[in-house]
C-alpha cells in the first residue's frame, strides 16, 4: 500500500464514526461489529500519526485534527460517490445499434432521431448504413435492422413500419411541362431498376402502356430523388423518402396519382430482442413517426392497386 494513502476501509469507517460520534452506531450503519470500527480507527490514527478522536466511554469527540480530516474525507468520498453514480447511469443507458439503408437514414431517419432522443434520453441510437443483408447469428455489431422488402424473412422478427404509397415527383420547373401523364415520356425517367422498381404499376394507374426502362444513375433512391430535385428528370418516390422535399417545395407531384407499394420498410430483429423494452420503445416510435410522415405526404387521391 502507498505510504501516501491510508487504508480506504479505515477511511470509510472514520467517516461513519465522525458522523455518529459513536463506534456502536457507526458499526450499525456499516453493518459490521463495533470492534471492527474501533480497530480500523486505531489503525488510521497510527498511519496518520495523529489522534482523531477523544474517547470518553462510548462518547466520542473529534479533535481539531479529526474535525479537519473529516471535512477532507467527506469531500473526497462525495466526489467518489458522484463519479460512481455517473458511471452507473451510463451503464443503465441502453444502446441500440441499427443497420439501416443509406437512403432511409439520410432522407428520413437522421432528421427525426432528435425527437426520439427527447422522448427516450436513456436510449442511445447508433446507425450503421449498409445495403448488406444482416446475419444476426454471425454479427454482434448490430442489434436490429431496417430493410426494404416484402417481409417473411426466416429466423427473425420482421414487421412493416407503415404502408407506403408511391407517386411521381419532379422539380417545380419540370412540372410546368407536364400536363398529362404521357408528357413524362419527353423527359428522362429516373429508374432504380429491379428488384424494387415499380414504374409499370404507375403506368397502369396512369392508364398508360408499360415502358421498358433501364436503370438510371443509381439504384439508390436518395440519388434519384436528388437528381429529380435538380431537374434531371422524373422519379418515383416513396412517401417516407420524399416527404421532407415535398414540404420544402424542392419536389412536387405533377399528378395526383399514387399506388400502394408492394414492398415496405420493415423493422427486423432477432426474436430474443423483441422482449427488450428499449427495442420495443424504438419500434413503437419508428412506427408512430413513419405513420405521421406518410399521412402528411400522401396525395389526396391515393389509389391502391
Amino acid at each position: 500500500m502507498s505510504r501516501d494513502l491510508p487504508s480506504l476501509n479505515a477511511i470509510r469507517m472514520f467517516e461513519a464514526a465522525a458522523q455518529h460520534l459513536n463506534f456502536t452506531r457507526a458499526a450499525e450503519a456499516l453493518h459490521i461489529t463495533q470492534g471492527a470500527v474501533s480497530r480500523q480507527i486505531k489503525l488510521l490514527e497510527e498511519q496518520l500519526g495523529q489522534q482523531l478522536f477523544v474517547r470518553d466511554g462510548p462518547r466520542l469527540t473529534l479533535t481539531d485534527t479529526g474535525l479537519e480530516y473529516s471535512r477532507i474525507v467527506q469531500q473526497a468520498l462525495e466526489i467518489v460517490r458522484q463519479g460512481t453514480a455517473r458511471l452507473r447511469q451510463h451503464e443503465r443507458q441502453a444502446r441500440i445499434r441499427i443497420s439501416v439503408l443509406p437512403s432511409f437514414a439520410a432522407r428520413w431517419l437522421v432528421h427525426r432521431l432528435v425527437d426520439f432522443h427527447h422522448q427516450h434520453p436513456d436510449i442511445t441510437v447508433w446507425l450503421s448504413s449498409s445495403y448488406d443483408l444482416i446475419d444476426f447469428n454471425r454479427s454482434d455489431e448490430v442489434d436490429v435492422g431496417i430493410r426494404l422488402g416484402k417481409g417473411g424473412w426466416p429466423g427473425v422478427h420482421a414487421e412493416p413500419l407503415v404502408r407506403e404509397h408511391m407517386s411521381l415527383v419532379c422539380s417545380p420547373a419540370l412540372a410546368s411541362d407536364l400536363r398529362e401523364p404521357a408528357d413524362l415520356l419527353r423527359h428522362k425517367i429516373l429508374s432504380a431498376g429491379p428488384p424494387h422498381d415499380e414504374w409499370n404499376r404507375w403506368f397502369e394507374v396512369a392508364g398508360m402502356k408499360p415502358v421498358t426502362l433501364t436503370p438510371t444513375l443509381s439504384r439508390d433512391y436518395s440519388v434519384l430523388l436528388e437528381a429529380a430535385a435538380q431537374g434531371t428528370g422524373v422519379a418515383l418516390a416513396r412517401d417516407l423518402l420524399v416527404a421532407d422535399d415535398l414540404d420544402r417545395g424542392r419536389l412536387v407531384r405533377p399528378f395526383n396519382l399514387s399506388f400502394e407499394s408492394n414492398v415496405q420498410y420493415h423493422f427486423v430483429a432477432p426474436q430474443q430482442r423483441m422482449s427488450q423494452p428499449p427495442v420495443l420503445e424504438l419500434l413503437q416510435w419508428l412506427k408512430s413517426a413513419a405513420e405521421a410522415t406518410v399521412q402528411s405526404a400522401r396525395p389526396l387521391d391515393s389509389r391502391a392497386s
